[in-house]
């Protein structure tokens, strides 16, 4: 994206669990700010200091300053956006080449109050059509990426990419009262081809800002349960609130949607070996207890959204999934894998078809459409896997 006059160009992570904009400015003194490209209001004749203080709060941490205006740009379309300029942010917030976050939750929920980018772009009839499409890419940073992979993740707004997906969207529509985070209810968990008991109707934040996937500790619990041998990792491992299960261990999970049931690939649900004992792998579920006052119950990320193509729709608000394509669906080892399966009830939805000109705009390799929400390492950063602002619902 850019923003300013003249134009200062960015890397965002494109996170529809959160609302707002923010950029690290010149200012920023913070080591998440070190390598990244920082945003100088001074350089631009557009800017305007909105004199009010910005804080925010996710799950890797704060990001602090102040709140302005200026001119902003995202695959042709351009607004005016009123945004949080940050001079400080927690370690893991953000990472090289990383320079902020873009928000495509719904205004109910934006910390500065203001209507986020693509809201406004939707609700004034500048897309030809109200709605959006992700792609996330298993982009991996290393030399075990595939050339398609490389390439990264893409977002359209005003219309789909209809390359990227086959046969129908599946949608699951909402009422206008839950426009805040997009979720939906999940309806059914599967393990090993077998249902996970307890877990069903979990309402679940669709969440392309975070890397895995969260649910209460107990729903955790249930579904390490029907993996042999798996075991709850220890709070001196550093990964509390996590489990490992042997690597040569192939876990078939299935989510279940709006009546249907969508696979993930093994790939993503192994993270791989992070203890000294490497016959065990980490699992993409984690435990997280949002509090009985958050909206949702599960955040589901990138892990999951990898395996589908997910449609966020304006009006009348929906959440949408669709089979990946052939093309869509190459994975780093080679193996191919099924966006989505036909188990379980249910209608699939109506046909969905990309648009093009004016009305519409693409964009790759940038945000969490791209790199910015898949995890490309752990270690150190392993914790950092939320970047959207559930936590300050505790």
């Amino acid at each position: 994206m850019s923003c300013s006059t003249p134009s200062q160009d960015f890397l965002l992570i494109f996170d529809t669990g959160s609302s707002d904009m923010w950029v690290a400015t010149t200012q920023c003194t913070s080591q998440d700010c070190q390598q990244a490209d920082l945003f100088n209001p001074a350089k631009s004749s557009t800017f305007t200091n909105e004199n009010t203080a910005f804080d925010i709060t996710y799950g890797s941490g704060d990001a602090l300053g102040g709140i302005g205006k200026d001119t902003v740009t995202i695959a042709g379309f351009t607004i005016d956006q009123v945004f949080g300029t940050v001079n400080q942010t927690s370690q893991g917030v953000i990472d090289n080449p990383i320079s902020g976050i873009l928000g495509f939750a719904w205004e109910s929920i934006a910390q500065t109050g203001a209507t986020p980018f693509w809201e406004e772009l939707a609700s004034t009839g500048q897309w030809s059509e109200s709605r959006m499409g992700f792609f996330l890419q298993r982009y991996r940073g290393d030399p075990y990426a595939t050339e398609v992979e490389s390439q990264g993740g893409e977002l359209t707004m005003g219309g789909l990419d209809s390359s990227k997906y086959t046969g129908n969207v599946n949608y699951i529509t909402f009422p206008s009262s839950e426009e805040d985070y997009w979720r939906i209810p999940m309806q059914v968990i599967t393990v090993q081809g077998s249902q996970v008991s307890g877990v069903t109707d979990r309402m679940s934040a669709i969440d392309t800002g975070t890397t895995l996937i969260s649910g209460s500790p107990s729903d955790v619990q249930a579904i390490y349960a029907q993996i042999p041998n798996s075991e709850a990792m220890s709070q001196d491992s550093g990964f509390e609130g996590y489990y490992q299960y042997p690597c040569s261990t192939t876990v078939n999970v299935t989510l279940q949607f709006g009546g249907l049931a969508y696979s993930m690939s093994n790939a993503d649900f192994n993270l791989g070996s992070f203890t000294r004992d490497s016959s065990m792998c980490t699992g993409a579920f984690f435990e997280m207890d949002l509090g009985q006052n958050s909206p949702v119950d599960w955040i589901v990320g990138a892990s999951f959204l990898k395996n589908v193509y997910s449609v966020f729709q304006y009006d009348p608000p929906a959440i949408g999934f669709a089979q990946l394509s052939g093309s869509a669906q190459s994975v780093s080892n080679g193996t191919s894998v099924s966006g989505g399966s036909t188990t379980g009830g249910g209608t699939s939805g109506s046909n969905s078809t990309s648009t093009n000109g004016s009305g519409s705009g693409s964009t790759k390799n940038s945000g969490s459409a791209g790199r910015g929400a898949i995890a490309t390492g752990f270690g150190s950063a392993f914790v950092a896997v939320i970047a959207s602002a559930f936590v300050g619902l505790l």
